[in-house]
């Protein structure tokens, strides 16, 4: 080491000046317990504890950190190491603050990674917050008042959210299977707006069901329901399984789909604001005494379709849960309601009279639309979700959500909304569930309102379109439009026609398409059971026949089948009255013969055509037959 020498600057303070320039300084050196105690501002050491150069700061000694230890304290509150940037102080911020309108800018082709957490961990919240959460599989940002989910499509509402989904099966068969199941600990119960598409026949059937459980058992009704045929294309139940709920369904078609627009609510539905179309609310302690369980502005809103699920614990500890749909309308006086679909689980608690856990009855209360409710016992917990129809939407287009208006229908019948169709996997909707509002202008007793769901739902090619109309709720004494459903080439027209001019209509449309495929119907011809197949079908190769057995007989029927006939199978038809013809005309020579059997006579006809020809040919001298 060199030698240093005290030397004076032109200020008159002393340094330390080291000779030669080559060598180094030695700083005084101790472990952090000996530090001097009489430190002054700038008094420079080595603490041997940490191995690190310190020096007073006038309050504490701070530490010299090297860039390449990887990692850099600034102002002891933040740490840089590698590639991490942290705060030192356990739940403190890390502010980004740029100064005047300057951004927050992340440069790179990548992606940025938002905070993830589940519904549970969602902090206290303020505006701006965003997060991605693992419940939902959803981005999702608070608004001021609540998290509202980020939508992924262009949707009017805030319907695609974790109380919503989108549900497929394909390949169903005579067979049960379960189409959707949800954790009972998740949700209290479902609304399903369904389609199902046999894909043999090619019909159609739509409808909603309500499915409610009380973790041992498990309940459904089915409502609404129409399709393209003449009867139900299968049967709808449920159980409980390994903690699911289980919504489940038999076939009557070896082959067939289903898809449905869920909308669940239970014990991680959380109450949230209003979107423009949409709304979850929650009221935690309904008792005997009427209460207020949801408000919507009247000024703003028209209609309001209410789910409502009710949950109670009963006074022996049996669960209690409800589902109910409620369609409500008013004049901007009084308002009027209708109610469906209701579903009630066996339960404890209630007065012995009472089947229902709740009622429920609707006003207009300080410039509000009010969903009030009575609970037969106490403490009863309500969840909602609602829809909401204004006066004047503006029509807007979805993945499954679509708004739609017409300002103008009148007394002649014209279209309200249209939607392509076809038989196409995730091309077109197959059904679309309609909830509009009709207004007709002020007459002699003033504007008139109307309410109700219409379910339309088509075969796909162009040729049936059906529909039905449920829920219907009007303030008069009339119903406004009568709506009714065509197609026009590949589209569906929902048209109405009014009951007055001028009627204004707009609706909540939730589209279900065929989705995530299925097996076409010449891959599932072979397959056993009772199916039947209409319209035109082209084989482009050979039909095949399993040999079987005469059938039986059929009102307005014949039929075309294989019989084994001396070991070979041969091919015969059969006739409503029961007569058969062998129409493989040959016999076990393998001879040209007639076959024939007469029910009427009880006759067997058979005929040698081949030797019948011969002798015809001796007798003439003609040739008839020619052999290749």
């Amino acid at each position: 080491m060199g030698r240093f020498s005290k030397g004076t600057n032109t200020v008159g303070r002393s340094y330390i000046k080291q000779d030669p320039v080559t060598g180094g300084i030695r700083l005084p050196r101790g472990t952090t317990g000996e530090r001097p105690t009489d430190n002054t501002l700038g008094t420079l050491r080595f603490n041997s504890t940490d191995n690190r150069v310190e020096y007073y700061d006038g309050s504490n000694f701070k530490q010299f950190r090297d860039y390449d230890d990887g990692e850099l304290v600034v102002d002891s509150n933040i740490t840089i190491n590698d590639n991490f940037i942290s705060t030192t102080t356990s739940n403190s911020n890390l502010i980004l603050d740029p100064a005047g309108t300057g951004m927050v800018e992340m440069i790179g082709t990548g992606a940025t990674i938002m905070p993830i957490g589940t519904t549970a961990q969602r902090p206290s919240g303020s505006a701006g917050m965003i997060r991605y959460n693992s419940t939902t599989s959803a981005l999702e940002f608070h608004n001021g008042s609540s998290f509202q989910q980020v939508s992924v499509d262009s949707d009017s509402s805030s319907a695609d959210t974790s109380n919503t989904a989108v549900i497929s099966k394909t390949q169903m068969t005579t067979n049960i299977v379960t189409v959707d199941d949800f954790e009972t600990s998740t949700f209290w119960g479902a609304r399903y707006e369904y389609v199902v598409f046999d894909e043999i026949s090619g019909e159609f059937e739509t409808g909603t069901i309500h499915l409610i459980h009380n973790s041992g058992d498990c309940f459904i009704n089915n409502y609404g329901v129409t399709h393209t045929g003449s009867s139900p294309l299968g049967t709808f139940t449920s159980d409980i399984e390994g903690g699911k709920a289980r919504l489940r369904f038999t076939g009557t078609s070896n082959t067939s789909s289903f898809s449905a627009f869920r909308t669940a609510m239970g014990d991680s539905s959380e109450a949230d604001s209003s979107s423009d179309n949409t709304g979850l609310t929650l009221v935690s302690d309904l008792d005997s005494a009427q209460a207020a369980l949801d408000t919507t502005s009247a000024s703003t809103y028209r209609g309001v379709q209410y789910l409502i699920m009710a949950y109670n614990a009963g006074d022996d500890s049996t669960s209690g849960f409800e589902i109910v749909t409620i369609n409500c309308v008013h004049d901007g006086s009084t308002a009027y309601h209708t109610e469906y679909g209701r579903l009630t689980t066996a339960h404890a608690g209630h007065d012995s009279t009472q089947t229902d856990i709740a009622s429920y009855d609707v006003d207009i209360n300080g410039g509000n639309i009010r969903l009030l409710g009575t609970s037969f016992a106490a403490n009863t917990v309500i969840k909602i979700y609602k829809k909401m129809i204004k006066d004047s939407e503006t029509a807007l287009s979805g993945t499954n959500v679509d708004i739609i208006t017409n300002t103008d229908v009148d007394s002649a019948i014209e279209n309200i909304n249209t939607f392509e169709n076809s038989k196409d996997q995730d091309t077109t909707f197959q059904m679309a569930h309609y909830l509009n509002t009709v207004k007709a202008p002020a007459g002699v007793g003033g504007a008139e309102y109307q309410i109700s769901d219409i379910y339309v739902v088509g075969d796909g090619v162009g040729d049936t379109v059906v529909h039905t109309e449920f829920g219907i709720v009007t303030t008069g004494s009339r119903q406004l439009i009568t709506y009714t459903t065509d197609y026009d080439n590949t589209t569906i027209r929902l048209r109405g026609v009014g009951a007055t001019t001028n009627l204004v209509v707009n609706g909540y449309r939730i589209g279900v398409k065929r989705t995530g495929g299925g097996v076409s119907a010449d891959a599932v011809v072979t397959k056993s059971g009772a199916d039947t197949i209409t319209g035109v079908k082209t084989f482009t190769q050979a039909l095949s026949l399993t040999v079987g057995s005469d059938p039986g007989t059929v009102a307005n029927n014949a039929h075309i089948y294989s019989k084994d006939v001396t070991s070979s199978a041969e091919v015969f038809v059969r006739d409503e009255a029961g007569n058969v013809t062998k129409i493989s005309p040959h016999n076990e020579q393998g001879e040209w013969e007639y076959y024939s059997r007469n029910v009427n006579t009880g006759k067997t006809v058979r005929v040698n055509m081949e030797q019948m020809i011969k002798d015809i040919e001796q007798l003439t001298g003609k040739k008839y037959i020619e052999s290749d």
